[in-house]
């Protein structure tokens, strides 16, 4: 059909208050539309022609001033793009050349689809691999931070241990004083070894009781002093006596069973105290 058919035709059969129309055709997709609804509608006075391709359309009238569709008995009308049959080699290369193009686009976008892919897989195995990274990283500080605190709870359980062993080895110390201190409170203390005090002493007191019985006699101090052994020599009843308390002690044996008997110590004692400070008899005094 040519364009003046066509405008004839769309014109003939517009209704009264038709200010526009569109095109619509079926497809697998749906009822298509030309222009499509939300668009302004080609205008009818003068008739503007669509730019689609060829072939039957149904056309819709609209009045554009209402901004309303008229319900009319659908009208069909063949349309024929300008210069499509003029040159139909031409236009079937434009085809070719359109649908080969698209193949290519078509490959093109699937590759650079598929490029996208890849790159978002690698991107996230690099993310994956960084994240394992500062992981490993975080997982070694942390044990060497583990590892430290050990060290340092090591070390002061270590110190705890040798203050408490100092702890107790003083508490051990004391204790072991406290005992002997207690067991020296609770053991009398060794007697006097009376064997050297007596051996020690016996010249002495013999040499005091000459020098007393030379004085009672008047012979003083000119005289000739006797030796030692004449001195340990008993020459009355008194150095008798003294002698008496010196054999009670004169050996080991006598002095231990001496010092195991207090009652035989106690008079011992009392029987030298009584010879320290006895007097002299009234017949040593005359002469």
């Amino acid at each position: 059909m040519s364009v003046d058919k066509f405008r004839e035709e769309i014109s003939v059969q517009a209704p009264a208050g038709a200010t526009g129309y569109r095109l619509t055709i079926q497809t697998s997709e749906g009822l298509w539309y030309f222009p499509p609804e939300g668009k302004k509608a080609l205008l009818l006075k003068p008739v503007e022609l669509p730019a689609v391709k060829t072939g039957t359309y149904t056309v819709v009238y609209e009045d554009g001033d209402a901004n309303r569709r008229l319900a009319v008995n659908p009208a069909t009308v063949s349309w024929t793009f300008p210069g499509e049959k003029a040159a139909p080699a031409v236009a079937t290369a434009i085809r070719e050349r359109t649908e080969a193009d698209g193949e290519d686009l078509r490959l093109s976008l699937e590759l650079e689809q598929s490029a996208a892919d890849a790159s978002t897989v690698r991107a996230r195995a690099a993310s994956l691999t960084d994240t394992l990274s500062l992981y490993r990283g975080f997982t070694a500080m942390m044990g060497t931070q583990s590892a430290h605190e050990l060290q340092v709870k090591n070390e002061q359980f270590a110190l705890l241990n040798q203050a408490c062993t100092k702890l107790l080895e003083t508490q051990v110390e004391l204790m072991d004083t406290f005992r002997q201190h207690a067991a020296s409170l609770r053991t009398p203390p060794p007697p006097p070894q009376w064997d050297k005090i007596v051996a020690a002493a016996a010249p002495a007191f013999a040499a005091m009781y000459v020098e007393t019985v030379n004085a009672i006699k008047g012979e003083g101090r000119k005289s000739k002093r006797p030796s030692t052994a004449d001195l340990l020599t008993p020459v009355d009843e008194k150095m008798g006596k003294l002698y008496e308390l010196l054999g009670n002690v004169a050996s080991n044996d006598r002095l231990e069973v001496l010092l195991k008997d207090p009652e035989k110590l106690q008079l011992w004692m009392k029987s030298v105290q009584s010879f320290m400070s006895g007097e002299p008899k009234a017949e040593d005094a005359a002469e």
